[in-house]
């Protein structure tokens, strides 16, 4: 774990690393406190930041956008490719 990250940012990057099940508890959680999510925005903040969206295949402006690869993920595309649970923030683990 580097020294600048939480507790909580160590261990989702240490599971994706490893490839375990990164848990996601929705509603207390921001998926983009997770490390390796640094490289990802949403369609909605590059229309809201000026980008030219109309060359990005997405289905809903708050599907996810890669930077690096260029390419957008649904909530379901993205929490497959990084082996991520979402539970509700009340439900055990």
């Amino acid at each position: 774990m580097k020294k600048n990250e939480t507790l909580e940012q160590g261990r989702a990057k240490e599971a994706y690393e490893m490839k375990e099940e990164i848990i996601y508890r929705y509603g207390k959680d921001n998926i983009f406190d997770f490390s390796f999510m640094q490289d990802f925005t949403t369609i909605s903040c590059l229309k809201e930041s000026g980008q030219d969206i109309s060359k990005i295949e997405y289905q809903d402006e708050d599907d996810f956008y890669s930077h690096s690869e260029k390419k957008s993920y649904t909530e379901e595309e993205l929490f497959k490719k990084f082996n991520i649970k979402k539970v509700n923030n009340n439900d055990d683990i």
